[in-house]
């Protein structure tokens, strides 16, 4: 059975995706670019550690 904090925290998760769809809607250059630094440092940190 739910509770009320399980109904809160599915509130919080639903309003908490919408913002973030919301910014990634207005703002589609600063999300490219910060997918593009985070998949760069992802790349670096396995290139380094294979060696």
């Amino acid at each position: 059975m739910k509770g009320k904090n399980d109904e809160l925290t599915n509130e919080m998760k639903s309003a908490k995706k919408e913002y973030y769809r919301n910014y990634r809607r207005q703002n589609p250059d600063k999300y490219k670019d910060a997918q593009k630094r985070f998949w760069q440092r992802k790349a670096e940190q396995k290139l380094n550690s294979n060696k």
